[in-house]
């Protein structure tokens, strides 16, 4: 107050100007900054998926490996139109040693389910950081919906890792991949599925026809009871289970369990089956 009684007023005049001037940049500094903000907050956690290629690249994180939340399954909502994918022949690749965190489970009505992980031999060495991984999120209360997919048509997995611990360390969810769908045809390739009390796999549908080369199911545990722990499970049934070249690792109950129908045919040959907890099958029941 003293040094502005000293100044004349054309020099008062200036410093008024000045403020206002600040003052406005300030603002639109404010403006810019909650636009930006807003931007990012509200940024599509998808892939838009091309029209004329078949392949369709997810991206998991937002630039800085911050994974998205659902952006596998928002990109197969935004690439699905009344059941039909914008390409007939859609398969999703998922990018190397990222996380696809899942809060909301995938679902396929109808439709081919293909998704398989970047690999090795068309990345390089240098560009490769190991399988692309999918697993559960819990959401703000910490709760899990406890799925990862819902299968109401055909699925094809090749070359993932999948999770049935959730991001909080819980591994209860029953069934985080469950098969819906009469008459599909379920391919499971190269693929590892990894930490579950129950089975990551299950089929409450019929005559489907299931096949598994090349993959390890690990860690399949039992810690509160002598049901958990399954490689795979049947509830009616199926037409065809093959598997083949496969490690089943540390599985607290069954390999596989078909009670309540029968598998038509069954083929399992040259596995490695270690440390299970009770019995092969459960069930016994298949024709062939």
């Amino acid at each position: 107050l003293i040094l502005k009684n000293k100044l004349s007023n054309q020099e008062q005049s200036k410093i008024g100007e000045n403020m206002k001037h600040n003052y406005k940049l300030l603002a639109s500094i404010l403006f810019v900054a909650i636009s930006v903000m807003s931007t990012t907050s509200n940024a599509q956690e998808f892939t838009v998926c091309s029209e004329s290629e078949a392949e369709c690249l997810v991206e998991y994180h937002n630039g800085d490996f911050v994974p998205y939340q659902n952006a596998l399954r928002n990109t197969i909502l935004n690439d699905t139109l009344n059941g039909e994918r914008k390409h007939p022949n859609r398969v999703y690749v998922l990018e190397t040693g990222g996380t696809y965190f899942t809060v909301d489970a995938s679902v396929n009505q109808g439709f081919h389910l293909n998704i398989r992980s970047q690999t090795e031999a068309e990345l390089g060495a240098g560009n490769y950081f190991g399988p692309a991984r999918i697993q559960l999120k819990t959401d703000e209360g910490g709760g899990s919906a406890g799925r990862l997919m819902t299968i109401q048509g055909d699925l094809t997995l090749d070359g993932v890792f999948v999770s049935g611990m959730h991001d909080g360390g819980g591994t209860g969810n029953y069934l985080p991949i469950r098969v819906s769908a009469d008459n599909a045809r379920i391919v499971v390739k190269n693929s590892i599925f990894e930490q579950t009390d129950f089975s990551l796999f299950g089929f409450d549908s019929g005559n489907n026809k299931v096949y598994i080369y090349d993959s390890v199911f690990r860690n399949h545990i039992n810690t509160s009871q002598q049901w958990e722990g399954r490689g795979i499970r049947f509830e009616a049934g199926a037409d065809t289970l093959i598997v083949e070249n496969t490690t089943y690792l540390n599985i607290g109950m069954t390999i596989l369990q078909s009670e309540a129908g029968p598998i038509n045919y069954t083929r399992f040959v040259h596995n490695t089956v270690v440390n299970v907890g009770r019995i092969f099958n459960a069930g016994n029941f298949w024709k062939e």
